[in-house]
């Protein structure tokens, strides 16, 4: 899991009088399709009125499918509408932990609620624990870095 992933898109270019201006609908929908792929449900908003511009800087925002807010950071690497976006935070694979944790837990069903979560360092995720001794399994985040425990 690396927070250094960046996503690359050659946004439409709107013609505004003589100002060339980033498309941000074109900017939205890429990030919404580039955090679905890695099991992320987003409605993501981008703001209007950005011209071309090589080394621009904005911030997209919305929320993920349990209300969360989040922030996505774009810069734009030329003028010709091209720009890369990076979540602020990292994404946590759900999934992939419980099915080391089920390996490991003899029995154990554990009934996560969302199958990735979007984590900042030092966060946790917890999970419900049933058919084992343990009642819950808590997931750590430590940068890149995830553990977790059944308690």
């Amino acid at each position: 899991m690396s927070s250094m992933t960046r996503y690359t898109l050659l946004a439409l270019i709107l013609f505004t009088g003589c100002t060339k201006q980033i498309d941000p609908d074109k900017v939205a929908d890429s990030i919404t399709k580039g955090l679905a792929e890695k099991k992320l449900t987003v409605k993501v908003s981008c703001p209007s009125g950005r011209p071309a511009k090589a080394g621009d800087k904005f911030a997209c925002t919305g929320t993920d499918d349990a209300k969360t807010p989040i922030t996505v950071n774009v810069t734009q690497t030329d003028d010709k509408g091209t720009v890369e976006w990076k979540l602020d935070g990292q994404i946590l694979d759900v999934e992939t932990v419980v099915a080391d944790a089920k390996g490991k837990l003899t029995g154990a069903d554990i009934a996560c609620a969302r199958k990735a979560v979007i984590v900042k360092p030092h966060d946790t995720y917890e999970c419900e624990i049933k058919g084992a001794p343990q009642k819950k399994l808590t997931i750590k985040v430590d940068g890149d870095n995830v553990a977790w425990e059944a308690n």
